[in-house]
């Protein structure tokens, strides 16, 4: 449920400068983050984590390892495959007390393998994210997260095939468990894999603070000018949803 001074979305307003944005999400996951777009640019971002004092040692602490291949549409069609990621995980400074893959498994490329403190996995993403849910015992700001990716190829592209399968080198890198203080929200780490024009990453995200319902206050002062506007839900699981829009000033000539 969303409104703009108080009008529902999907509507067209009058002009005025002063803009107020109210609601309420209710999510399948926690909520990450809230983002107002204007003219399809972020303007603004409410992260629903309240201030957290920490990185001091807990007995548990909840983590999120989000593996996410960047991907869209060429000319008809979705020249991407799906991308593999397997590998091992291992936990320095924390033991791993459960982990388990959030959302639906592919049944093909998707599995989960605890070994002391290493995890064996294993999943695939094409334009999307798959997360593994972890709970670390003792975890403190010292526990880091080693990843050894495998060589891999990927799969299943589609019949219109406009590229040949892309070939990703193993790689090896390290992740710190995000930071986190009394003035600010716990920002996640995160490796960028570059392959040709996409952006594939490895990102690790505290969920501690977050919720699966939650109410969001957007403020904006608009210039005399038409502008339009939504929202974009980012869940921890990497699931999206966005709002109807909003036109002020009404709706631009097409």
């Amino acid at each position: 449920d969303a409104r703009l001074n108080g009008v529902v979305m999907g509507s067209e307003l009058e002009l005025t400068e002063d803009r107020s944005f109210e609601g309420r999400v209710l999510g399948t996951a926690p909520i990450r983050k809230i983002d107002l777009i204007r003219d399809g640019e972020v303007a603004a971002t409410y992260n629903p984590r309240g201030a957290v004092s920490g990185v001091a040692a807990a007995e548990q602490t909840e983590v999120a390892v989000a593996f996410h291949s960047e991907s869209w549409v060429d000319i008809r069609d979705n020249p991407r495959g799906q991308r593999v990621w397997r590998g091992l995980l291992t936990v320095e400074g924390a033991a791993i007390g459960t982990a388990r893959l959030l959302g639906t498994p592919h049944y093909q490329a998707d599995s989960l393998e605890i070994d002391g403190h290493q995890i064996r996995f294993s999943v695939s993403t094409r334009g999307s994210r798959r997360v593994l849910g972890l709970v670390l015992d003792g975890a403190s700001a010292a526990t880091r997260l080693h990843f050894e990716i495998d060589e891999a190829r990927e799969f299943g592209i589609a019949p219109t095939q406009v590229r040949t399968r892309q070939h990703f080198e193993a790689a090896a890198f390290t992740l710190s468990l995000p930071m986190r203080d009394t003035s600010s929200a716990a920002q996640a780490t995160e490796r960028i894999l570059e392959v040709g024009p996409y952006r594939d990453s490895v990102r690790v995200d505290l969920v501690e603070g977050l919720r699966d319902d939650v109410s969001f206050r957007f403020f904006d002062r608009g210039e005399a000018a038409t502008n339009w506007y939504y929202l974009r839900v980012e869940q921890i699981d990497g699931h999206l949803a966005w709002s109807s829009p909003w036109w002020v000033g009404g709706e631009r000539p097409r």
